[in-house]
């Protein structure tokens, strides 16, 4: 097992997307609707840097690379929790995620604010969709349920 997990995850994650990607093109006509198919052959071609359509150990491990320099900003030959936290690709995802929950909290689209008003607006109305039989009140069954119904319908993210 790995001493470094995190580091273990981003030295997997370019052959997770290979692996996705071949999944991907074999399995196109019967991927699910929430698939990302373009995402992967888009990862594919930058790790694919001789055009054959293909990647080899050798691209493969040059994306792995050049991901790994990427992070380690201050060339230590070796990266944490904090460069990984750090690093430009994870400041990206950080911004979608913070979008996302500000239009969960109610923000009016496009916009890079949620004001009180709409925050108990969005509240009100995710507590209506919990209180499934309307009483006014949440109970166990129902906050279970509702969490249940969410987390099965939901894909994995990243």
């Amino acid at each position: 097992m790995s001493r470094n997990p995190m580091f273990a995850i981003l030295v997997a994650l370019p052959l997770t997307a290979v692996a996705l990607c071949a999944v991907a093109q074999d399995a196109a006509p019967t991927m699910a609707p929430d698939s990302h198919p373009a995402h992967f052959q888009h990862m594919l071609k930058k790790m694919d840097a001789n055009g054959d359509g293909k990647v080899s150990l050798d691209e493969y491990l040059a994306a792995a690379t050049n991901r790994f320099h990427s992070i380690d900003a201050q060339n230590k030959g070796s990266i944490t929790a904090a460069d990984i936290a750090a690093s430009p690709q994870m400041q990206r995802h950080e911004q979608r995620t913070a979008q996302r929950m500000l239009r969960h909290m109610g923000a009016s689209a496009g916009s890079d604010s949620v004001t009180l008003d709409q925050f108990l607006a969005a509240a009100k109305s995710r507590f209506a969709k919990i209180d499934a039989n309307g009483d006014g009140f949440i109970d166990t069954n129902e906050a279970a349920y509702r969490h249940t119904a969410r987390h099965a319908a939901q894909p994995a993210s990243d």
